[in-house]
């Protein structure tokens, strides 16, 4: 049975609670954080094609997930930069793909995912989006 989309936002929410343990835990690599950062933006994205009832393509490719979502959900993330979560889904899981990330730039993309969550948790709840 396909999952709908609580359940989608359930796997996304846990994904990002793992980004933020991750980005925590300075003994291990900053890119850990961004694959489950990008995964929870990828999994909140899925969570609005199910329950609009589209079917959920099998990507990565976080843009091409929001071009077929709903108007508002598209508008809403507008400021959110989801194409700078997208190398890390999987060039960044084998050594000399990607550079390996900062710090920094893990936060950063733990922060667009965090958004990215959030703003569609609202929007799947039916809350005006935040910011």
């Amino acid at each position: 049975m396909p999952a709908d989309g609580d359940e989608w936002l359930r796997y996304a929410n846990d994904d990002l609670s793992g980004a933020h343990q991750l980005l925590a835990d300075d003994r291990l690599p900053a890119r850990l954080a961004c694959f489950h950062a990008q995964q929870a933006a990828e999994k909140a994205l899925k969570a609005v094609l199910a329950a609009a009832g589209t079917r959920i393509p099998r990507t990565h490719d976080l843009v091409a997930l929001l071009m077929l979502a709903p108007f508002e959900v598209r508008a809403a993330l507008e400021g959110c930069d989801l194409a700078m979560l997208d190398p890390w889904a999987v060039d960044a899981r084998y050594p000399g793909d990607i550079p390996d990330a900062s710090i920094d730039e893990a936060s950063a993309v733990v922060k667009i995912a965090a958004e990215t969550v959030q703003i569609i948790t609202a929007a799947l709840h039916g809350e005006p989006p935040i910011g």
